[in-house]
């Protein structure tokens, strides 16, 4: 590993110097460190079979674990990985991983992983136990930069000011992405967007 962050001693409690991917899944819920070999193995499959090898680096892998640290605290850890280089035959040479701490958000563990792009197209919450990828993002890009305004804590007034849109027009918008989102209120719409890597 080129780079540990410090901030591995606190969300993970070990210290940056002695980190290893070994230590790391040591930390795993025993239930999520059966299942990570599942979104793995669809990860693999996306990435090596999927799509072609220049595609490889202009997408994250996003999907949900959870982990124990030493003090005995169980943390809900948002995992992201992506390709910064590869071969031209398709072997990874070089990936960044981002593991973030959203305990705070109360996120279900649903084992399901997302593949996504902002050049192709994303699929979103695919199932590890099901064959075929769908895309499942229904949001316009209106409605993405106002969930992102929303997570941000911004109210209808100033989310129609940022976007010169009325406030109504933000009302009607709002109520239709909470709609396709399938949620009852943005608490949950965020939760569920930054757990699908749409923000």
């Amino acid at each position: 590993m080129e780079y540990v962050s410090e901030a591995v001693k606190t969300v993970l409690e070990i210290d940056p110097e002695n980190f290893s991917l070994e230590k790391m899944l040591e930390c795993y819920h025993p239930e999520d460190l059966n299942r990570m070999h599942d979104k793995e193995r669809l990860a693999s499959d996306f990435l090596f079979r999927k799509i072609s090898p220049e595609q490889i680096i202009d997408y994250k892998v996003v999907y949900l674990n959870r982990i124990m640290t030493k003090s005995g605290v169980t943390k809900t850890i948002l995992h992201q990985a992506k390709a910064l280089s590869v071969t031209d035959d398709g072997r990874l040479m070089k990936v960044i991983g981002v593991h973030t701490d959203i305990s705070y958000l109360k996120a279900p563990i649903d084992h399901k992983v997302s593949f996504i792009s902002f050049k192709y197209p994303s699929y979103y919450s695919q199932s590890t136990n099901k064959i075929g990828l769908k895309e499942k993002n229904e949001f316009s890009g209106r409605e993405v930069e106002i969930i992102d305004l929303i997570s941000k804590g911004l109210s209808i007034k100033e989310i129609a000011e940022q976007l010169y849109i009325s406030e109504h027009t933000v009302k009607t918008h709002r109520k239709n992405i909470l709609r396709k989102a399938d949620v009852k209120n943005t608490v949950h719409l965020v939760t569920k967007c930054i757990r699908d890597g749409i923000i």
